[in-house]
């Protein structure tokens, strides 16, 4: 997906400027919430950054559509714009847009954050991924966020910083 192009390109211009803003480029690791999240979780599957916290992400598409048909298969909707039509008429790309279809053993470690009242990104889509992890020998660890909506301040709390800071 293009966007995954941008984000390389972001992390070539970060790494030019390290000494400018003054860190280490060579461990880079990824941080996103939602869509943001998804972005963050193919770096690190595509082994472009050293770790990956994702927040609220989207891990399976194909998943997605049959669980959340009405926020995928319509025009207009975020994932169908993303892929030019439905994740189910448009298969290949959901895939390539989805980090669960391409984890592996070796993949940059991948910490998940997911709450339990998040209706924009269902609990499904990270336990995807965690369950793809399992599989193939993937770093892969997740966080269920009592009452947590989607990306909400409840994320925000000393505790799960912590495991942020661990990570």
């Amino acid at each position: 997906p293009a966007q995954l192009d941008d984000c390389k390109a972001a992390l070539q211009w970060l790494k030019h400027q390290a000494k400018h803003f003054g860190y280490d480029s060579r461990q880079p690791s990824a941080v996103g919430t939602s869509a943001g999240g998804t972005l963050a979780l193919l770096l690190g599957i595509h082994n472009l950054v050293a770790s990956v916290v994702s927040y609220c992400a989207a891990c399976d598409l194909p998943l997605r559509s049959l669980s959340q048909p009405e926020l995928t298969e319509k025009p207009g909707g975020l994932v169908y714009d993303l892929l030019g039509g439905s994740p189910s008429t448009r298969q290949d790309l959901a895939r390539q847009a989805s980090p669960v279809h391409m984890t592996h053993r070796g993949a940059a470690p991948c910490l998940l954050f997911q709450g339990t009242h998040d209706r924009q990104v269902l609990a499904d889509q990270p336990l995807s991924l965690l369950q793809a992890g399992l599989r193939e020998g993937a770093d892969i660890s997740v966080v269920s966020v009592p009452k947590g909506g989607h990306c909400g301040p409840e994320y925000h709390n000393p505790r799960y910083r912590a495991q942020v800071t661990a990570f």
